[in-house]
């Protein structure tokens, strides 16, 4: 049996480096069914979602190749499949 774990994501909007005053992506909270995720990566050409996928498997330690995007991939909104993982593997990583 492989263990599959969906997240549902709300990407917060580009902020410049200097405005946001880090230089990191980060989880900033929880909205309604939404983590929150800011990136300082633009939106441009696939780029923040490539980095979304970097930043999420460093946060989970796990391969990025067990992280896809399954909707969104052009919205702010996005859900996020995480295979080979439970609940609980995230749970205790976002700790």
């Amino acid at each position: 049996e492989t263990l599959t774990f969906i997240l549902i994501l709300l990407i917060l909007p580009f902020v410049s480096r200097w405005l946001c005053g880090t230089e990191k992506n980060k989880v900033v909270g929880i909205e309604g069914d939404y983590l929150k995720i800011r990136l300082i990566a633009q939106p441009e050409r696939g780029k923040a979602n490539k980095v979304l996928l970097r930043f999420l498997a460093k946060l989970l330690s796990i391969p990025k190749s067990r992280i896809q995007i399954k909707v969104g991939m052009f919205s702010e909104r996005k859900v996020i499949q995480i295979s080979h993982y439970g609940k609980e593997h995230f749970l205790e990583r976002l700790g």
